[in-house]
This record gives structure tokens, sequence and C-alpha cells, in this order.
């Protein structure tokens, strides 16, 4: 039978246990995979330094996308399905056309590995967050390749991202949750005390489910931090 799990509204939620499909084809370890928008197909990126797009149903590697000359720690799909964002150990990130596997942009700036990468809502931008404790900005609609916009108030390396319409969040491993509001110019910085690997806003942006390197799962209110 299904596995189920308590959720905030004390609803069960029905999560799958059975093996579908399996997808054969990375020559190391998987670091990364995201479906596509649609849901109809994934890319994966690895420490074998290549994205792989895949048909997740019937099992089918459709394409490899190399270019990497060290590992895939983190990608993002266009909505429109015709671009992808790569990140990993190159301290570049990556701009590649989906259909020919060309890579559109090489951006520059970054002086240590890039842990995880985003579009933004509008899909006009980058943002990055790096092993040199900074986050950046990538304008895509000009020619620029260098950042148009840094913030170094972590104190170590960034794990962490997610961009919303006028804001961007990062967790580091200092263990702090940095809430920048890009309309005001303001930083709100919520401390959780233990080094964090991995975030994720709700749906109704309300809320932070933060995941820490001591095991734990930690729920915060985006507008205050508290848990």
């Amino acid at each position: 039978p299904p596995f189920t799990v308590p959720t905030l509204m004390s609803i069960p939620v029905l999560l799958p246990t059975i093996e579908k499909t399996k997808l054969i084809g990375h020559t190391a370890a998987v670091s990364c995979v995201k479906f596509n928008h649609k849901g109809q197909y994934c890319i994966s990126g690895g420490y074998d330094k290549v994205l792989r797009l895949w048909n997740p149903y019937n099992g089918k590697q459709i394409k490899v996308y190399p270019g990497h000359g060290y590992e895939v720690l983190d990608l993002d799909i266009h909505p429109d399905n015709t671009q992808i964002a790569s990140v990993g150990g190159d301290k570049v990130p990556y701009l590649w056309d989906v259909h020919s596997g060309e890579i559109l942009r090489r951006f520059r700036g970054h002086e240590y590995r890039i842990n995880c990468v985003q579009f933004n809502i509008e899909f006009s931008a980058l943002v990055t967050g790096s092993f040199d404790k900074t986050v950046k900005v990538w304008d895509l609609k000009s020619r620029n390749y260098d950042p148009i916009q840094t913030m170094e108030d972590a104190k170590d390396s960034i794990s962490a991202i997610w961009v919303g319409e006028y804001e961007i969040i990062s967790g580091s491993m200092d263990g702090r949750i940095r809430n920048y509001d890009i309309r005001m110019g303001q930083l709100r910085t919520d401390t959780v005390g233990k080094p964090i690997s991995s975030l994720s806003v709700s749906g109704d942006g309300k809320m932070i489910l933060v995941n820490c390197l001591d095991n734990v799962l930690r729920m915060m209110s985006k507008e205050d931090g508290t848990m």
C-alpha cells in the first residue's frame, strides 16, 4: 500500500512506493534532476559532467549536453522548455539551448564552485549561489557576461536559493536564511543555528521549509522567521 505522511492540515498525503522507471545513463553520481514545467520530461546533472534529457515514463534518454568541465550540481528549466541553466564545479553558470544542445552563454564572476541556480519569475535573469559565500544576479537580456548584482552578506557557502517576484531568499552553511527585498533594497536575516543544505517556499509563499545538516526539517514563517 502507498506510504502516508501527515501534513500541516492533518490530511494524509499518499506517496509512491513502487519504482516504475529507472533512468540509466549517468556514469557517476547524480546530483540534481528536475521535471520540465509540464511534467513531460526531466533533466538530470551529475558528477560525470553532463546534463541528460529523459522521457521518465519509458526510461529513454533523449539528449546529452556535454560542456561542463567539472561536476554539475544544480539546474533550472525555462518554462517554454527552450533553455536550461546549469551550474557546478566550473565556477561558471551555463545557459543551454535545449533543442540544439549548444551553449548559449557562459557567465563569469564566481570564485569557487556554484551550488544552486534559478531563473527569476520573468525569466530575464539568473540567480546563483556559490561556495564563495555570494549570491549573484545575471542579466539574460543584455550581452553582459558579468553579474549585475552581488550579495556578499553570508559568512559561509550559499547552499540554496529561492527567487520570488521581488525577493531573493538564500540559505547558507552559516546557519542563516537571508531574505533580500529587491524593491526596497532591504535585507532581513533569520538565524536557524544549523548549517542549511536546502530550502523550499510553500505554494502560498508564506512558509519556508528548511533542511539542515543536523537531519532536522524546520518550518519557518517567511514573513518574520518564526518557527
